[in-house]
């Protein structure tokens, strides 16, 4: 009688390929979409100081009115994405003629920062749940809207 030749993998042997094949899709996905969040929150907070240090240019050339809280609604990120759109809201000290706090919203998160110069500083709470609809000046304060 002649012998059968068993080569090639058994049952088993492919079934732990596959599991250990997804387990390492999983942990890929995961790690994608951590580095597309953030990317995603730092794209947030290189606008929103873009905007402070523009709005500082303008305020210092007398260009904006500093006892107004001005919000830049719809800034595109540098892709044009529909996604990319977010609210921007400053703050200023009109007695001091100077931006105070600023908060970037993209319809989901915010992060809400102090401002020095045109250097932002961003929260503990940076990036957070929710939005900047919050955000209020003080009492003697009203907004403005403008669009970069």
């Amino acid at each position: 009688m002649k012998k059968l030749n068993n080569s090639g993998f058994t049952l088993v042997e492919l079934l732990a390929v596959i599991v250990v094949l997804a387990l390492l899709m999983v942990v890929a996905a995961s790690s994608i979409g951590n580095s597309l969040n953030n990317a995603k929150k730092s794209s947030m907070a290189t606008e929103g100081e873009k905007v402070v240090a523009k709005t500082y240019e303008d305020l210092k050339m007398k260009e904006v009115d500093s006892s107004f809280d001005y919000t830049y609604a719809n800034v595109n990120n540098a892709t044009g994405a529909k996604d990319g759109d977010y609210t921007i809201k400053i703050k200023f000290n009109a007695a001091e003629t100077k931006m105070t706090e600023v908060c970037i919203d993209d319809g989901k998160n915010y992060s809400i920062g102090t401002v020095a110069e045109a250097k932002v500083t961003w929260g503990a709470s940076q990036f957070a749940e929710g939005t900047c609809s919050s955000f209020v000046a003080g009492a003697a304060s009203s907004t403005s809207s403008s669009s970069t």
